[in-house]
């Protein structure tokens, strides 16, 4: 017997063909970003659908798919309804080995009765989330993140979607200096965790939400109980202070240009984008950088310490706007990306919006240099 057909490409709004990226060149199928797939109808159920994902992951057909698609592939009509329906999913995409986050700084609540399943962010509806690279800003992220639709917003609350590789090469094209600086210098950033969640900003997380297995018990005493948070930013980071309001800043020197381990691609990464756009938004462009919104936004500077240029900060914004394109959810859309490649952001939403999320390992990144 033939096994059923997985999906059918489908067309959605804004989908577009990759330029001035690696693919430039491949047929048009292996340009469409994101591959857009509607699960076929012959597969009447969830287990049905995820027997089908297994086989393909099998064969070694996943990833391959993934990167000719600039590295997003939206499945539509999954029968998935559930948290431990997406569970299901993601486990059986087989991406690698579970992400354990460490220093968080946005605030998710983890389903108990899912293998690696979480919400994705628990700030403001009325908040958007600036594009970046999950975990850009650390060296301890993940290869892939998913996406899970659980209900979708009354209105608002598209995600949208960039892929780095044709970023870099825009901005190469355009900003060579930018690029060199960011290939020779790195990047610098500083993230701020607060003794308590603030609800009221997507960077709201506390200390103890954001390193969880620093284990501390109301009975430590404040000298044992930041020896046991201090044990875990060295996980990440060599370099942190205690502030005076008993709050908590950690510095992290990571790349602003990678190569993906699996197709040597060099790509845009990281969070500078969305730190910028962050602080632009909340008043936040001058020390001390506490913004309108009462939360911490310390703008990247290069490794070195040095400023980097606003007007490259604001090219950069531009042409992710330009080339972005906009996931509007249905219910039960699954989205997987690879985090090398695409960097995300989240649109403000009226309406019961609930998206999950499941973050997973892979293999590090490959050195980019200035003069490849």
């Amino acid at each position: 017997m033939v096994a059923a057909p997985l999906f059918s490409p489908i067309a959605i709004p804004g989908q577009r063909t990759l330029s001035g990226a690696p693919w430039t060149g491949s047929s048009a199928d292996g340009q469409q970003f994101p591959l857009a797939a509607q699960v076929d109808p012959s597969l009447r159920t969830l287990d049905d659908f995820v027997s089908r994902i297994e086989d393909l992951v099998s064969k070694d057909e996943l990833k391959p798919l993934l990167h000719q698609h600039g590295g997003a592939i939206l499945f539509r009509g999954t029968h998935a309804s559930t948290p431990e329906d997406f569970s299901k999913i993601v486990n059986a995409f087989r991406l690698g080995p579970e992400h354990v986050e460490l220093g968080n700084p946005v605030v998710r609540n983890v389903f108990p009765n899912t293998k690696n399943v979480s919400t994705a962010n628990e700030g403001p509806a009325t908040h958007p989330v600036f594009p970046h690279s999950e975990f850009g800003w650390s060296s301890h992220y993940p290869n892939y993140i998913v996406f899970f639709n659980r209900h979708p917003a009354e209105s608002g609350g598209a995600t949208p979607i960039n892929n780095g590789a044709e970023l870099l090469a825009r901005l190469q094209a355009e900003l060579p200096e930018f690029i060199e600086e960011l290939a020779t210098k790195g990047v610098r950033y500083t993230y701020q965790y607060l003794e308590k969640v603030n609800p009221g900003s997507n960077l709201g997380n506390s200390i103890a939400r954001a390193y969880p297995l620093a284990d501390v018990s109301p009975d430590d005493d404040k000298k044992t109980a930041r020896a046991k948070v201090e044990r875990e930013i060295r996980k990440h980071s060599n370099e942190w202070r205690w502030e005076h309001d008993g709050s908590l800043s950690v510095v992290h020197y990571v790349e602003g240009v990678k190569r993906h381990p699996l197709t040597q691609h060099a790509v845009y990464f990281g969070n500078i984008t969305s730190m910028f756009l962050l602080a632009q938004r909340w008043n936040a462009l001058e020390p001390p950088y506490i913004g309108t919104d009462g939360a911490y936004h310390h703008l990247p500077t290069y490794g070195d310490g040095s400023a980097i240029p606003h007007a490259y900060l604001q090219r950069t914004a531009d042409l992710i706007k330009e080339t972005r394109v906009l996931i509007d959810w249905q219910q039960g859309d699954t989205l997987i990306l690879d985090n090398h490649y695409v960097q995300h952001a989240r649109e403000p939403w009226i309406g019961d919006r609930r998206v999950l999320a499941s973050l997973w390992d892979g293999p590090p990144s490959l050195p980019y240099k200035a003069s490849a």
